[in-house]
């Protein structure tokens, strides 16, 4: 992943710019007043318009009398620029002319492309831009731009630098940058309809605290939600909001999960299943690996719908309780067979209530859920590798290589294999988690396909959370075996990571808290050097390290999270990183047979013996 980065859910590298337009002013002669008060009316109500646009008009001032017929001017400001004295004259009618215009200078000699080019050439002084675009809009009092930096750390000296700064075309005009922060989460567009009704009841509250909500079209099955304002705490409260909103309520009683095996499977369970969610309105997900259900859809649709749920797992668990549960576990011949026809053989036979097809665990799995007679009927089934011959061949075209039915939500690979989108999501997160090798093949055409799937497509096809929990399973392992490589985010219970630098200063936006953090001091600082904050902050510091070591607390010397011993022998184990060490020097040991043979030799064994009592 990019650094700083939580594939581009958060982005700190956009500046809005703004500067005003440059405008002159003009001066009307009227010969009567009446005529100079009324057109002074009517630019003020914006019936009359200048090239399009608004404009505002001062008073009629004068003395006018029947000898001195130029005598009332009405005076027009912050006209464009580029307006002159034929568009003028042709905003107002014939009837209501002026006598004379006189148009005075523009506050600047620059055209709106120069200005915008010396714009753009400004932001450049601190770091290359990915793009940047001016607004085409003509009307209103100021021209508007934004650009994306590379780097995060220079759009925020750029907008910290050049704020409120005098533009170099103009002795007045001043510069106005702002540095915007935005969150994506992308959903599946069957959830999103079932949540759009309290995303909406949010959007009043975001719009009043100034922030910016899109929905942007569906695209294969998914839409890009987008939060973005110039305020990061406010920004991080409402992603809170909408990560709540959209993982949806898991379906409880009690405090306990709503569950039973017969959900898992595709029959009488699982219809039922469907018809709550079209009763209600609501989208039901299953999540097979964690046993449980989840909601989406108006909390009040979604209470019922929880009744009804109780109501359906109630009767399933009484058939359920006469039943037990078996496990098959599939060689690699046995996985092809199931897959070639052979589960659907072993379904027909004993029934769609009884049969579950587990690919997302190692090994695969077939699971029993009947008698003890049902699960011999099965292992002589699977023995003979019968297929029925209704089912000897599936539909590649509809049918799910995960759940060997037909796809619900059909996701579809670039090889052309059709999944349904929670067992292709399932796959891929227990595919993720399996292997220390990131790589996801596909199980298609009837396991034999074995296609790796690139990253991109995995992005296309899943939606954020699925995606990151992916990458998370595959990376988790990686992080504690290196943890000089990556460091956690200091905001406590965060848990996000980010690559130290140690050469170069740089700040990390944590994709959680959206706290800014610097890459080489592990500091919240930014706008200024690791060492003017070390200056700020040492003598909380150096008091910290104080207490710490009255305390007896030291850190370890990998990941620096705080140990204390309390008793025992001086070889520790981090609770972080999982590192041995060495409490009289704090040496670091990849295993506890190197901690004890370095306490033998370097101190003479592994206890204090002075504080030992014999």
């Amino acid at each position: 992943m990019p650094r700083g980065s939580s594939l581009h859910r958060v982005d700190c590298r956009r500046v809005h710019c703004s500067w005003h337009r440059p405008t002159r002013t003009a001066w009307l002669n009227f010969g009567a007043e009446n005529i100079a008060r009324k057109v002074q009316e009517r630019f003020s109500a914006g019936v009359y318009k200048v090239a399009g646009c608004n404009v505002n008009a001062n008073a009629p001032t004068g003395e006018g009398n029947r000898w001195n017929p130029l005598a009332w001017t009405v005076m027009l400001t912050d006209l464009a620029g580029t307006v002159t004295e034929r568009d003028i004259y042709q905003a107002i009618p014939e009837f209501n002319k002026p006598r004379r215009v006189v148009m005075g200078k523009t506050a600047c000699n620059v055209d709106n492309d120069t200005a915008a080019a010396t714009v753009k050439s400004m932001l450049l002084e601190f770091g290359p831009l990915e793009w940047w675009e001016v607004s085409t809009i003509a009307k209103g009092k100021r021209i508007k731009a934004q650009a994306r930096f590379f780097d995060e750390s220079h759009a925020r000296e750029a907008a910290s630098s050049l704020d409120n700064k005098l533009l170099p075309f103009s002795k007045t005009a001043r510069l106005t940058v702002r540095l915007m922060t935005s969150a994506k989460f992308k959903v599946s567009t069957r959830i999103y309809d079932a949540l759009s009704e309290r995303l909406g009841s949010q959007t009043p509250i975001w719009e009043g605290q100034h922030l910016h909500f899109v929905a942007y079209p569906p695209l294969r099955g998914y839409r890009v939600l987008k939060l973005e304002s110039e305020d990061s705490r406010l920004l991080a409260q409402a992603k809170e909001t909408v990560e709540r909103i959209v993982a949806g309520e898991v379906v409880k009683k009690d405090g306990k999960d709503l569950w039973n095996p017969g959900l898992g499977r595709t029959g009488d369970e699982y219809k039922r299943l469907k018809q709550v969610e079209r009763d209600y309105g609501v989208v039901i997900v299953r999540d097979r690996r964690k046993s449980q259900l989840r909601l989406f859809g108006p909390e009040g649709s979604c209470r019922q719908a929880t009744e009804a749920l109780e109501t359906l797992i109630q009767d399933s668990s009484s058939w359920t309780a006469t039943s037990d549960s078996h496990v098959i576990e599939l060689n690699v011949e046995e996985f092809q067979w199931a897959c070639r026809g052979g589960f659907k053989g072993l379904t027909s036979q004993l029934g769609d209530n009884k049969t579950t097809f587990d690919i997302t665990s190692t090994p695969k799995r077939i699971l029993i859920g009947g008698s003890k007679a049902d699960y011999t009927a099965a292992l002589a089934i699977i023995a003979s590798r019968q297929i029925g011959p209704a089912t000897a061949v599936s539909d590649t075209q509809t049918d799910c290589p995960v759940c060997l039915t037909e796809a619900e939500e059909p996701t579809r690979t670039s090889c052309g294999h059709v999944y349904c989108a929670g067992c292709f999501s399932d796959l891929c997160q227990a595919e993720g988690s399996a292997s220390t090798e990131f790589r996801i093949s596909c199980v298609g055409g009837e396991g034999r396909c074995e296609k790796i799937l690139a990253l991109s497509e995995l992005q296309d096809l899943l939606s954020s959370a699925a995606f990151e929990a992916i990458l998370e399973a595959s990376f988790a392992s990686y992080i504690r075996r290196h943890p000089t490589n990556f460091r956690y985010c200091p905001t406590p219970d965060c848990g996000q990571i980010y690559r130290p630098a140690a050469d170069s200063s740089m700040i990390f936006t944590c994709t959680k808290c959206l706290i800014p953090t610097c890459t080489k001091c592990h500091s919240p600082h930014p706008g200024i050097t690791c060492a003017e904050h070390k200056e700020r902050t040492s003598g909380g510091y150096e008091a910290l390290e104080r207490v710490k070591k009255e305390l007896g607390i030291k850190d370890c010397p990998k990941c620096r999270t705080a140990m204390e011993k309390i008793a025992g022998c001086n070889h520790m184990t981090c609770s972080g990183c999982g590192t041995h060490i060495c409490w009289v020097c704090m040496a670091a040991f990849d295993t506890d047979g190197q901690c004890y043979d370095h306490l033998s030799k370097m101190h003479g064994g592994a206890f204090d013996y002075e504080n030992v009592v014999f």
